[in-house]
């Protein structure tokens, strides 16, 4: 386990070395609920519900764009330059290179989260210690999915074109799942489908949270969430396996 810290903390901190990555990816979300959340919930005919889909949507936004761009585009670029076959030459566990990215995302994301919380507390939306707890361990936990998902992109394809899927695939996530725009608004058959949407999951889990409402069965979503962060994680390690030959 301290080979996995150790390499986990070097990973962290050559990370918060590149601000022009950091500084974005954690005030970006920061910024578009200061002005959709704090501002337009000001206004009395905004109620709570939008607050808080504002900020469930940001926390999954961030979830996404962190795990997608932390282990999708970064690993891509490790490949393209030769760092994954230096690090086969480390006497490291198997393994390091993936844990430290993971754990790396999820630093990256709770700060984010406590930007976000004290926005949340001049909205005047802030729920009680139990509900943020919740909201907190969601959002790790839900950083998984996206960052296996990166981790597909990364290894197969090139650091050039990796930024572009990443994008691709998190402007997508983002609309099926009701982030960026009204779920109800969807078609009928997106909406059917939504269940293999990992933001999806995530977004009623924040918002559930948040909202203190069941939405069907937070151990249900859960139990989905974990389903399809298996099966990616699946595809990713089949494809890491072949990189490592």
């Amino acid at each position: 386990m301290k080979t996995y810290f150790t390499e986990a903390g070097w990973e962290l901190r050559g990370t918060f070395r590149e601000y022009g990555y950091v500084i974005p990816i954690v005030l970006f979300p920061s910024i578009i609920f200061l002005l959709y959340g704090v501002f337009a919930g000001s206004h009395e005919h905004a109620g709570l519900h939008a607050v808080y889909h504002a900020f469930s949507a940001m926390v999954t936004f961030e979830s996404m764009s962190i795990g997608l761009f932390t282990a999708g585009v970064i690993v891509a670029m490790d490949r393209e330059d030769g760092v994954l076959r230096l690090k086969r030459l480390y006497p490291t566990p198997p393994g390091t290179y993936i844990v430290s990215k993971t754990l790396t995302a999820m630093a990256l994301l709770f700060l984010s989260l406590f930007l976000l919380s004290i926005l949340l507390f001049f909205a005047n939306g802030l729920p009680s210690i139990g509900s943020m707890i919740k909201i907190i361990f969601y959002a790790i936990v839900g950083v998984a999915p996206f960052a296996a998902i990166g981790l597909i992109i990364g290894l197969y394809a090139g650091a050039r074109s990796a930024a572009g899927i990443a994008n691709v695939v998190m402007l997508a996530l983002g609309f099926v799942s009701g982030v960026f725009i009204s779920f109800h608004k969807l078609p009928d058959f997106l909406q059917a489908i939504s269940v293999i949407w990992p933001s999806r999951q995530l977004y009623v889990l924040c918002y559930g949270a948040i909202s203190e409402s069941t939405r069907g069965g937070s151990l249900v979503h859960l139990a989905i969430l974990s389903l399809e962060t298996l099966f990616l994680v699946m595809i990713a390690s089949y494809k890491w396996r072949r990189v490592a030959l």
